[in-house]
């Protein structure tokens, strides 16, 4: 079996008025994607997602133009040689960003493509599911009143979400206060985390900042504070982890099992967050998740895209040995359900990878028109900064 042509999907959801969401680092009023279709010759394609692509949905095309020459004739029998191929010819532009997750969306059509030729699910493909059902939570609590905020959590909580995730990354009175109300309001039947987005917010906290909110927040029992610190300085972010009791988690930017590598060898975190749609892909996430096992390390994957990339990650975590929990998105994001064969089966906080051949993911022409491209991106809110 052999690739014929790489078709490159910019898509968008356009946010309806009353969906526009932002945070301490981000203002929201698109969902962009970038899905890359791989053809063959046996009339089987293959969807993968570009996480890169969500931010310049334009530098898709580009990039796969220039990959084509590697992949137009190529067998599909070793999807590692493969990924190396495109890695090494990128060498010099690409290694980490929008390269790698360029590759990324290539790498995971690859193995939806040897999901639907064998008739196996991914999680068959990748060495089989070690558990039957996976952990969810709830990933919302964008900026907010705290009145609105607890509302929204407790709707969590009534559908069997055992678990939520709010945003931070305000200031640390402010942060302390959001999570100080949730669990005066709320209790503590369930986990809580905090991401304070510190790779993302206008003004990032030193490590004594860092340091003494962890410090305070120690008493609300999360299950892990999110980028807490700016992951350029490792030193940092490793003395932020030794100082607090809270489990440190990140990573959802990080390229490649070479720069999980260092986060690991640094002991910078309690629990990595690779994105199999920024990392390199199916393999370069096993390889991340293996690495992190053998320190002691589990495995909260960044969820944030489209089905493409909640379903590779949905099989991924019922693989590995040291998962710890899956994010499910809960801002507006429609082609998350939209591209999917047969929705998974959610339960008491938990969800089951359903059996489809390959990642159970399909696009076709209603897709592309219902979620054509807009030519417009969201933005961070250190661009507006004066």
């Amino acid at each position: 079996m052999k690739i014929t042509s790489i078709d490159v999907y910019p898509l968008s959801y356009k946010l309806k008025k009353d969906e526009i969401w932002e945070a301490s680092c981000v203002y929201v009023d698109i969902w962009n994607y970038l899905i890359v279709k791989v053809n063959t010759d046996e009339g089987i394609y293959g969807l993968g997602e570009s996480g890169g692509g969500h931010y310049i949905p334009k530098i898709g095309q580009p990039i796969v133009d220039f990959f084509k020459r590697t992949l137009i004739g190529t067998k599909i029998d070793d999807i590692e040689k493969i990924w190396r191929k495109l890695y090494l010819s990128s060498y010099y532009w690409g290694r980490r960003g929008i390269g790698t997750s360029i590759i990324s969306a290539i790498e995971i059509a690859l193995w939806d493509i040897k999901g639907k030729f064998e008739k196996k699910s991914l999680y068959e493909l990748i060495g089989g599911k070690k558990r039957d059902k996976v952990r969810i939570y709830a990933s919302g609590g964008m900026q907010k009143p705290i009145k609105d905020l607890l509302t929204e959590i407790d709707s969590y909580l009534e559908d069997g979400f055992t678990a939520v995730k709010v945003r931070g990354g305000y200031d640390k009175d402010r942060d302390l206060n959001i999570i100080k109300e949730i669990r005066g309001s709320l209790g503590y039947s369930f986990d809580l985390m905090l991401d304070t987005g510190q790779n993302y917010v206008p003004k990032n906290w030193s490590i004594k900042e860092a340091v003494e909110l962890c410090g305070r927040l120690e008493e609300y029992k999360l299950l892990f504070i999110e980028e807490p610190y700016i992951a350029d300085d490792l030193k940092g972010y490793g003395e932020v982890k030794k100082s607090v009791k809270t489990p440190v988690a990140m990573g959802e930017t990080g390229s490649t099992i070479y720069e999980f590598k260092e986060y690991i060898d640094n002991d910078i975190a309690d629990v990595f967050q690779p994105d199999a749609t920024n990392v390199g892909g199916i393999g370069q996430f096993l390889k991340v998740a293996k690495y992190a096992g053998l320190h002691n390390k589990t495995i909260a994957p960044h969820v944030f895209r489209s089905g493409v990339s909640f379903m590779a990650h949905l099989d991924l975590l019922a693989v590995i040995s040291n998962a710890l929990i899956l994010e499910f998105c809960k801002i507006p994001n429609p082609l998350m359900f939209d591209m999917l064969i047969t929705e998974p089966v959610i339960k008491d906080g938990y969800i089951y990878p359903p059996d489809e051949p390959g990642l159970g993911v399909y696009i076709d022409e209603k897709l592309l028109k219902k979620y054509s491209f807009k030519d417009h991106v969201q933005y961070f809110k250190i661009e507006k900064e004066q």
